[in-house]
């Protein structure tokens, strides 16, 4: 019995052994077949590809710099910018109150361009109506009186009364031959029979004015 026993043990230990031993082998044969070497046997640097890679790397990583360099710039030169802007708009603001300043001073200037103008104007026709009425002065006889002048730019009208016929008539005479005046107009000539007076009135227009 023991000896079967021992030939029974020896068995066990055997086929275990030989167990241990297969799967030993397949193991060592199977990592053997799947152990790859990817990598040539000369450096990996110094091949196409790896040159390829390595300028590849080193590029990209300049590139990466020079693209946070260019941030960083575009960064910080936003305040810098910001300043500018912000300088010129107040320029532009100082400027435009200039401009509106300029132009309220050219309307008060306008505004006294036209009153002198104005004024101007109307000196210069009192002035011509002074030196109309000292005209008439000049020509008219010591018996004749007017009752009413009224001038415009371009005649006198006048109601007047003359002592005497003479004196009438060479009212009238002087005003048709005298170069200053010209276009007599005798709109009315009555006698008061009682005085012995001379009505007349007329329009006469004034030479230099017709020129114009």
């Amino acid at each position: 019995m023991s000896s079967s026993k021992n030939q029974v043990q020896l068995s066990r230990s055997f086929l275990f052994t030989s167990a241990f031993f297969f799967l030993y082998t397949e193991f060592t044969v199977a990592e053997k077949k799947f152990k790859i070497n990817l990598l040539s046997q000369e450096r990996f640097e110094k091949t196409k590809i790896g040159r390829i890679v390595t300028w590849a790397i080193t590029v990209g990583r300049y590139i990466v710099i020079a693209t946070e360099l260019i941030v960083i710039i575009a960064f910080l030169s936003r305040f810098y910018f910001d300043r500018v802007l912000t300088d010129l708009n107040e320029e532009i603001k100082q400027k435009l109150a200039v401009v509106e300043s300029f132009a309220t001073l050219e309307k008060e200037v306008e505004a006294v361009h036209k009153r002198t103008t104005l004024a101007k104007e109307l000196l210069a026709g009192e002035l011509a109506v002074f030196t109309h009425i000292s005209k008439l002065g000049q020509i008219t006889p010591p018996d004749v009186t007017f009752e009413l002048l009224s001038f415009d730019k371009q005649e006198v009208k006048i109601n007047g009364i003359a002592l005497s016929k003479k004196g009438a008539a060479n009212f009238l005479n002087a005003l048709k031959t005298n170069p200053e005046f010209t276009g007599l107009n005798l709109t009315n000539l009555s006698s008061k029979k009682s005085q012995g007076e001379i009505e007349f009135s007329l329009a006469v227009n004034f030479a230099n004015n017709q020129e114009d």
